[in-house]
């Protein structure tokens, strides 16, 4: 967290992916820690996610571990891309 705050400086602000797996929560969580609201998380929603899959990641990382969470739907361009693949 100490390399973190030297890294970002005192008024640093971050930007980050995150998906709701452990590893993008983790590094969510430690960046939360090292700078607080000076770190912001992006989700995007692909449109294939798993039911309520992007609801619970904004609960976890908002609401739980107190993470300032955008998550951007861009499942109809995602979908439209994908119309007429068959063998991604």
């Amino acid at each position: 967290i100490s390399r973190i705050r030297d890294i970002c400086g005192p008024k640093g602000r971050v930007i980050g992916a995150v998906s709701g797996g452990v590893d993008s929560t983790v590094a969510a969580k430690l960046m939360h820690e090292a700078i607080g609201d000076r770190f912001h998380a992006i989700m995007v929603d692909n449109g294939v996610l798993r039911l309520n899959e992007g609801k619970q990641v904004h609960e976890m990382l908002n609401r739980d571990l107190g993470v300032n969470l955008t998550v951007v739907d861009a499942s109809d361009l995602f979908l439209s891309r994908l119309e007429g693949v068959e063998d991604p």
